[in-house]
């Protein structure tokens, strides 16, 4: 059968290709490095938040910096971004990377999903902030 065969996973490319043209792929790239832009300029617009980079492309790094941390040395602030990462991809909401640029923990958002809106980038932000909260309540 067609199944049977890796040859056969090239239809739906081929077919959304020649049905829509590469406008469509140009589009959905174009999409998601705007949704990127979108959210570095919505964490600058945050105080508690710390862009690393301006993007130029879908993926950004950046902290959570709350007063708490803001002052706090830095391996305390990379202790911090970690806790952050993994209790958020453990209550199943989100699922974020991290990354360390001159030696400190960051994390690290890659937007790939050109279904993605400015409200879940906002929740995004809200679901981090909730997070470190949490953490600081409860040590």
């Amino acid at each position: 059968t067609i199944e049977c065969t890796k040859r056969a996973v090239g239809f739906g490319l081929w077919s959304m290709w020649s049905i829509f043209g590469e406008q469509l792929f140009e589009d959905l790239v174009d999409r998601v490095i705007d949704l990127t832009a979108t959210f570095y300029q919505m964490l600058n617009a945050e105080s508690d938040f710390e862009t690393l980079h301006e993007p130029e492309c879908n993926i950004l790094a950046f902290r959570y910096l709350p007063d708490h941390i803001r002052h706090a040395d830095v391996a305390v602030q990379s202790d911090f971004q970690r806790a952050v990462r993994t209790k958020l991809i453990r209550s199943g909401e989100f699922y974020i990377v991290q990354t360390t640029l001159n030696g400190q923990a960051a994390l690290r958002v890659t937007v790939m999903n050109p279904l993605t809106t400015e409200q879940d980038l906002l929740e995004l932000i809200q679901a981090i902030r909730s997070t470190g909260d949490s953490l600081v309540s409860a040590g």
